[in-house]
């Protein structure tokens, strides 16, 4: 049965093969049923040679071990061979308890036969034991570890599987630590099966928990899971909470002056992330949550709204408008042959920069009878420049644009007889001569 992966080993039951243990090590009962009728046949024998002056004693038979039906050796009396069984089994039971716990019994069939003594070699018991030790297999009933189907190694019980798994699962990050932890798990589906299997290819939980990270049942240089572990840990740091800045209008300073009345501070978070690792590397952080140790001062600045108009008369400027670009100024402000000029004409080739004269908000990107491809910018305080006649634009209505930064290319589009730039200043809707502001 398998077993969620994500929780803990849960053994799957199957059918479990006949232990085989020192009570089926001596006669089958075959086996017994060959010697009784041998016996018989030797009382009669006995009897036979007993009226003839002759007796063959019961104690002139031999004893032979066999494994399978092999002849392995033979001793002197039915006792001793059963003795070398037992404390063939008992020295075996010993060295796997001990080392896994586990009940161990004869893998191979290992019997005793009656035979006669003719010709015989005779072992000692201690000869047997050996004999036994090297040449029949010992079994166990144990449980492998499969993993996404696969038989991967035996252990000697659920709990020695349960036990290396967790060891290995811990290599990447225990619980117990303070490394916040919280859940680990394995992409890969373990499950537990009862088998019968021979002892030498059971695993100590220090074995099997380095088949796990190393594929070895030794450590390595280099880690090789078979398994993929997933550790969810939460992780935490201290981190500086930007402040902002509140600009207060100040009327009677000149607009584009800005001046700073108290430095901000930042203030203090502490972010709480969760981070997932797979096989100790870092696969994915996201943040769970924040909490503010200190909160953050704003910056006060005074920005100057106050627009300075004046004119000399003499169509030189004293304002604070920047120009747009560079070129020769073709056509002014006010009437004009074709009729009333609302803005100057600055004439220069197709592509030459176009900026814009202060800082503000684009509002309007577009097409305009007339004037056609336009920018307009609010500087706010109830001032606009237009932009018109351009080739191309490279901002959008929303963004906010500094003192002289490009914003367009002259061109040609609209009603225009060459390449210029149409450029014009108002104030609350109204058309004003831009060669008065210009600085």
């Amino acid at each position: 049965m398998p077993i969620d992966y994500k929780n803990d080993i849960q053994e799957a039951q199957v059918i479990k093969p006949p232990k085989r243990g020192p009570e089926h090590a001596g006669l089958s009962r075959k086996m017994k049923q060959r010697i009784i009728s041998l016996v018989a046949v030797l009382l009669c024998i006995g009897f036979v040679a007993g009226a003839g002056g002759q007796y063959v004693s019961a104690n002139s038979m031999a004893y032979v071990i066999k494994v399978n039906g092999e002849e392995l050796a033979t001793l002197v009396s039915e006792e001793e061979a059963q003795q070398a069984i037992d404390k063939c089994l008992a020295q075996r039971a010993e060295q796997y308890q001990d080392r896994y716990g586990m009940e161990v019994s004869f893998g191979d069939e290992v019997t005793i036969d009656r035979v006669l003594p003719g010709g015989v070699i005779y072992s000692s018991v201690d000869q047997v034991v050996a004999l036994l030790n090297d040449n029949v297999e010992m079994v166990a009933e144990a449980v492998a570890v499969y993993i996404d189907g696969k038989t991967r190694f035996y252990m000697a019980s659920q709990v020695a599987a349960q036990e290396a798994v967790q060891q290995a699962k811990y290599y990447f990050g225990n619980p117990n630590s303070e490394d916040g932890i919280g859940n680990i798990y394995t992409d890969e589906e373990i499950a537990l099966v009862s088998v019968e299997v021979d002892c030498n290819k059971v695993l100590t939980i220090e074995e099997a928990k380095n088949m796990l990270l190393y594929n070895s049942k030794t450590p390595l240089a280099e880690i090789d899971p078979i398994i993929t572990v997933n550790v969810e840990r939460e992780s935490k740091e201290t981190i500086p909470l930007p402040y902002g800045t509140e600009k207060i209008e100040d009327s009677e300073m000149l607009r584009g002056k800005e001046e700073v009345v108290s430095e901000g501070i930042d203030g203090v978070q502490e972010v709480t992330n969760v981070v997932t690792e797979k096989n100790g590397v870092v696969t994915s952080s996201t943040q769970k949550d924040s909490v503010v140790i200190v909160e953050p001062v704003d910056e006060v600045v005074k920005v100057g709204t106050m627009i300075q108009i004046a004119s000399r008369g003499d169509g030189g400027g004293s304002g604070f408008i920047g120009w747009p670009t560079s070129g020769t100024l073709t056509s002014r402000f006010g009437v004009r042959a074709r009729g009333w000029h609302s803005g100057i004409d600055i004439a220069n080739a197709i592509g030459t920069s176009v900026f814009a004269a202060e800082a503000g908000t684009v509002t309007f990107v577009d097409y305009m009878s007339g004037y056609g491809l336009m920018v307009i910018i609010d500087h706010g305080g109830g001032v606009e420049t237009y932009y018109a006649h351009l080739s191309v634009t490279n901002v959008e209505v929303g963004d906010v644009v500094e003192r002289s930064q490009g914003i367009a290319a002259i061109g040609m589009t609209g009603t225009t007889t060459g390449p210029h730039l149409h450029f014009e200043i108002r104030f609350e809707g109204l058309a004003v001569d831009p060669l008065s502001y210009l600085e």
